[in-house]
């Protein structure tokens, strides 16, 4: 911009020296992938948002598309398994680099093998052409973490029955035939589907331990705990029981079909 081109508009006096702009041309071809931190192959423990996560860096200032995708995934004998959609994000410093974000940690267990894919078109030149999109890109990753139980006979999982809110909280339940009970099944709390189990029965008024019972012979109902992480050597599970099977024959269900409630273990728990 020559000299003297430009002025204020307060003063007409105050004009600009000659203004030279530089650019470096480049082929109207794909972005070109420079580096990746981590480099593909490497050995990881996770994929976070704040630490360590892909870095990729191109030939070229780059822009983010608004259609942008990159994902995580397993790979294993059956095949590749989603694990995660990755954001793809400019480089707080760097105009050139881009990153790849889980929404939270991912953790890479030990010996697995994943792979990071950025799908084509997620990433242009500065000026946005789409002659310019990246083409599909794949890093490997091979995992590292291990969980770590702090003893050889820890308890990864215990549920006993006697908290109910904690019962409530750990147990997931389903209701199999969704019969409605009769009044006198009513009174021990249990209804049509909200609570086909129930946390508060226990052999004697004086007994303070609970069981819980569903009232379906056929066992229609399931009752899960919450999912547990196990160990590569194998867990056990042990169940604990009443010395005796508690049965109430007295109650049918209004559809007229006879039901017995069946005590179900008083106490489960999952080893390492």
């Amino acid at each position: 911009i020559p000299a003297g081109a430009l002025a204020l508009a307060s003063n007409a006096s105050k004009v600009n020296k000659e203004i030279v702009l530089h650019y470096t041309g480049r082929n109207n071809t794909p972005v070109q992938i420079v580096s990746v931190f981590p480099e593909t192959g490497s050995e990881l423990s996770r994929i976070d948002n704040t630490n360590i996560f892909p870095v990729i860096t191109f030939d070229t200032d780059v822009k983010v598309s608004d259609d942008a995708q990159a994902y995580l995934y397993e790979i294993t004998e059956d095949g590749e398994n989603l694990i995660s959609e990755l954001y793809v994000l400019p480089h707080s410093t760097d105009p050139k680099s881009i990153g790849l974000l889980p929404r939270t940690t991912q953790y890479l267990y030990l010996e697995a093998k994943y792979k990071v894919v950025m799908e084509a078109g997620s990433v242009t030149d500065v000026m946005g052409n789409a002659k310019t999109a990246n083409e599909q890109f794949t890093i490997q990753y091979t995992g590292t973490y291990e969980r770590s139980v702090s003893t050889d006979n820890a308890i990864i999982f215990s549920e006993d029955f006697n908290n109910i809110s904690m019962s409530l909280a750990n147990m997931m339940r389903y209701e199999g035939d969704h019969h409605e009970p009769v009044e006198d099944m009513l009174a021990m709390e249990f209804d049509q589907d909200n609570q086909p189990w129930n946390f508060s029965i226990r052999e004697t008024q004086e007994s303070a331990d609970i069981c819980a019972p569903q009232p379906d012979r056929a066992m229609t109902g399931w009752l899960l705990p919450n999912s547990s992480y196990l160990m590569p050597s194998a867990p056990w599970l042990s169940m604990h029981r009443s010395t005796r099977l508690v049965r109430m024959t007295s109650s049918r269900w209004s559809s007229g079909h006879a039901r017995k409630t069946s005590m179900c273990s008083p106490k489960a728990s999952l080893s390492a």
